[in-house]
This record gives structure tokens, C-alpha cells and sequence, in this order.
């Protein structure tokens, strides 16, 4: 069970609107969140990185392959 929840926020007239929406599209890919299960063993939100990371090492981790199910 994951102990805490992040999100992204975009600051009111930020001078960068389109570089803060590539960094958040960025963390949001299922490449991204596959790394984030395998390198530090934390759930994803995204089903598409759940099943890239593979039932072998769900298993492993204790995580669920639908994220849904939490």
C-alpha cells in the first residue's frame, strides 16, 4: 500500500505553460511509470505501465496489475 499521493499542479500564468505540459506528459507515458514500479517499487496509476512491468514482478512487489483494484 503506498503511503502517500503526489500530483502535478501548473502555477496561474506560468511563463512556461508548454515546457510544464511536456514534463507532465513526460511522467504520464507507460515508459515512466514502468520505471517507476521496477527502479523503486511504487504503484502506477497507469494500467498500460502496470502491464508492462509484467505479473512476474507485480507478484513480486505485491502491486496488482489493475490499478483500479486498489
Amino acid at each position: 500500500m503506498l503511503t502517500w499521493v503526489c500530483g502535478f499542479v501548473m502555477i496561474k500564468d506560468t511563463p512556461h505553460k508548454d515546457l510544464a505540459y511536456d514534463f507532465i506528459n513526460s511522467r504520464l507515458e507507460p515508459e515512466s511509470g514502468e520505471a517507476l514500479v521496477t527502479m523503486y517499487s511504487y504503484g502506477t496509476s497507469n494500467a498500460d505501465a502496470m502491464k508492462a512491468v509484467g505479473d512476474a514482478k507485480l507478484k513480486e512487489l505485491n502491486l496488482p496489475a489493475d490499478p483500479d483494484t486498489c
